[in-house]
């Protein structure tokens, strides 16, 4: 039988939902099973580092679903067509950049300049929140 403190469980949350990906038993076994160092996901579980991955660590016991991760980088971005209507809403900066197949850059920039398209197609306007009215 071991002997020591029992292992807090660990949650994989995704940054940009908020849902929970997977669930573990312990720091170690959350290391083990992403291919990453006890130190690294310890790091990651103190809030002094967030992965560069989709996904980032929790402590079960402090999971909050509504929590944001960087939220100034992860505002939601609409997405206009040139006439004005709606043509999709994205959670974040790497989503909408994913989706419309541009760099990092141009959804940064199409965001800051109104008269800015991209791919000449789209305009984009980031939001304080999901729920901010279209």
């Amino acid at each position: 039988m071991k002997r020591g403190r029992k292992p807090n469980a660990v949650v994989k949350v995704d940054k940009f939902t908020g849902h929970v990906v997977g669930r573990y038993r312990s720091a170690d076994e959350a290391a083990k099973d992403n291919g990453l160092s006890l130190d690294s996901v310890y790091t990651v579980l103190s809030k002094r580092l967030l992965t560069k991955e989709r996904c980032t660590f929790r402590y079960a016991k402090d999971y909050d679903p509504h929590e944001e991760f960087g939220a100034k980088r992860n505002r939601p971005i609409v997405c206009y067509t040139l006439d004005g209507k709606v043509a999709g809403l994205f959670p974040s900066n790497e989503v909408a950049r994913a989706e419309l197949m541009v760099g990092q850059t141009v959804v940064s920039r199409a965001c800051v300049d109104s008269w800015r398209t991209v791919a000449g197609m789209f305009r984009l306007r980031r939001l304080e929140r999901m729920g901010e009215a279209l």
